[in-house]
């Protein structure tokens, strides 16, 4: 926590006065439960020693004004809500990841995601690392292999790592210029090149998208690198909605750290020519040593939590801080995703928040990509509309973004799908941004897509024909029975 919050004092000292002042206000306007709640607060905030303490209050202070708006001299209503954050905080912030003063950009559309990400390239210095799940052939694809070769003809260093299975279509000829100007592109998990390949899991893929320029700009979201995911204005079909976010000061060198636990895992599953040429670039980095400069941080920048999941090393980090902020949640969760067959503890978590009160909603696909867990999906519906969970599905598009905003203050944004592969095999990565104005920023953008969305009504779901029903069953415990398996 202590490198991550490296700049962060300057910010931390105004925001401590400005705290002491809501605060005190608080207590002295308070009754009862309030004044007593007000002057835990207050006692907790100066004791706050430690740097996790520190970030805390980075992110809470922030949200006095605004729940003082919201709910006008209620201290107690104030306090209460005041304390479920802290509490929150001090649950997630362990997790490691989180750093003060970021600027973030959220894109809701792809035309404006790539052409940020080909602007960065175009821009870069000294160095570009670039991770993708999918990588296709395509003229996205090929625009960012073109652009990443012009950057290593530069005297740029240029890493690109893509999962094999996910780009099946992309041939060495693909590759062949970037790698003579220089650059390094490695393939990730090729399970035939392992023997036996009969013991290797097929499912257990880097399905993260993180790009990272310079240590200056870093990009990470769900958009893959092909013209499904990039809009008709740069060459694209616009085939999927989907959310990307663009990340400057210090949570970039997180987003790198990211990128070389990718590498080292490359190292490790890889063979031959491409373990060695793997092995070599990775010697040349350590997590310890990723910059030479402060990174810059931003006056009114939010905190960014990085955070990762990796089945290898049994890392969780992402699921850890979903449950514990659902779990924590006490207005609303507004989550999206294009694959929902959450595992029982996710289950549990928002079935639990909804019938406390808090108001949880989920954004699926109704045009699906992924056959099987679209029916899987329809299966597991009961569950959640029995117990108050509005659930919609996207109509007009296929969506394939990865979103979470809870309490107007949790702000997520990665690759990370509410299904069970995504928790038990694949690697993720994810953007918790801690501030209201991402979080309005995502909450405008679901209410937006909500308008081309059916909600799922329970009547009409218990009202499917038999044999639909019998099928529904048969996939999801099918679908769950392979992917809980490995």
């Amino acid at each position: 926590m202590s490198g991550s919050f490296k700049g962060g004092a300057r910010i931390t000292r105004r925001l401590l006065d400005t705290a002491k002042r809501e605060i005190a206000k608080l207590r002295t306007s308070a009754t009862g439960k309030g004044r007593a709640t007000g002057q835990a607060i207050l006692r907790r905030l100066k004791g706050s020693k430690t740097k996790l303490e520190e970030v805390a209050w980075n992110v809470l202070v922030p949200q006095i004004p605004i729940l003082r708006r919201r709910f006008g001299d209620s201290s107690l209503e104030v306090s209460r809500r005041l304390w479920t954050r802290w509490n929150t905080l001090r649950q997630i912030l362990p997790l490691k990841g989180a750093s003060v003063g970021n600027k973030v950009e959220i894109y809701a559309d792809g035309s404006q995601a790539f052409s940020s990400m080909w602007e960065s390239i175009a821009n870069a210095k000294s160095r570009i690392w670039i991770e993708t799940f999918i990588l296709e052939p395509d003229p996205v694809g090929l625009r960012t292999i073109q652009e990443l070769t012009e950057a290593a003809k530069r005297g740029v260093q240029v890493a690109l790592i893509y999962d094999y299975v996910g780009s099946l279509r992309v041939r060495s000829k693909h590759l062949q210029d970037l790698r003579s100007a220089g650059g390094v592109a490695i393939p990730f998990h090729n399970v035939l090149s392992r023997l036996p390949w009969w013991n290797e899991n097929p499912f257990r893929r880097n399905h993260r998208k993180v790009l990272v320029v310079d240590d200056l700009v870093a990009f990470c979201g769900g958009m893959n690198i092909s013209c499904d995911y990039a809009g008709l204005e740069v060459g694209g079909t616009g085939r999927f909605r989907d959310t990307h976010a663009k990340i400057e000061g210090p949570a970039v060198l997180h987003l790198a750290r990211v990128f070389l636990d990718s590498l080292q895992l490359a190292v490790k599953l890889g063979s031959g020519a491409h373990k060695e040429l793997a092995m070599q670039f990775s010697e040349q980095y350590s997590p310890q040593r990723l910059t030479q400069t402060e990174p810059r941080i931003f006056d009114n920048g939010s905190v960014v939590q990085v955070l990762s999941s990796d089945a290898w090393r049994n890392t969780r980090q992402i699921q850890k801080q979903l449950l514990l902020t659902i779990r924590n949640a006490s207005e609303h969760v507004y989550l999206t995703t294009p694959y929902f067959v959450p595992p029982r503890a996710l289950r549990t978590a928002l079935v639990r928040a909804a019938k406390r009160g808090v108001d949880v909603r989920v954004m699926t696909a109704g045009k699906s990509d992924v056959r099987a867990s679209y029916w899987a999906t329809q299966h597991i519906y009961g569950v959640f509309l029995r117990n108050g969970v509005r659930v919609y599905e996207m109509l007009n598009r296929e969506l394939h973004a990865k979103t979470a905003t809870v309490d107007n203050m949790f702000a997520g944004v990665g690759s990370y799908n509410l299904d069970y592969l995504s928790y038990g095999h694949l690697l993720e990565a994810n953007l918790n941004i801690m501030n209201s104005r991402e979080a309005e920023v995502l909450e405008k953008q679901f209410h937006m897509d909500i308008q081309n969305c059916e909600e799922i009504q329970l009547a009409t779901w218990e009202n499917r024909p038999w044999y639909k029903k019998v099928f529904h069953w048969f996939a999801y415990h099918v679908y769950r029975f392979i992917l809980s398996a490995r």
